[in-house]
């Protein structure tokens, strides 16, 4: 876990990578949840029809997972995932599968010092 110092800095630069972050629809979709950073496919640890939400944590030192966990359960963060938020260094994905209308997450997000607003931007620049 990292310091509170740590916690405020700003993230190192790093070069431009894509990622692309697929969920399954329905239990009846032939397409599954996955997450590819680059070239790297990561696959959910959870059957393909399960009704779960799936937080992936990524390092962006390095790319590399950092933690992972699933659940059903819209109103709570798994504690392995709760302690990087707010931490510039690693970035969240929450990944639904096979969701119900009436799943929907609830909470705040936490907000990190300097990244008020996400930016998008459709294709390459």
């Amino acid at each position: 876990m990292a310091t509170p110092a740590a916690r405020l800095r700003a993230p190192k630069t790093a070069p431009n990578v894509n990622a692309t972050s697929l969920s399954r629809f329905t239990p009846n979709s032939l397409q599954s949840s996955a997450l590819v950073i680059g070239q790297n496919t990561i696959n959910p640890p959870f059957p393909p029809a399960d009704n779960v939400y799936w937080y992936i944590v990524i390092s962006l030192m390095d790319l590399s997972v950092a933690a992972t966990a699933f659940s059903s359960d819209e109103s709570q963060v798994p504690a392995n995932i709760a302690g990087y938020g707010g931490n510039a260094d690693y970035f969240l994905y929450v990944i639904g599968n096979s969701l119900n209308g009436y799943n929907i997450a609830q909470g705040a997000p936490v907000p990190v010092p300097g990244q008020d607003r996400i930016e998008q931007r459709a294709g390459p620049t």
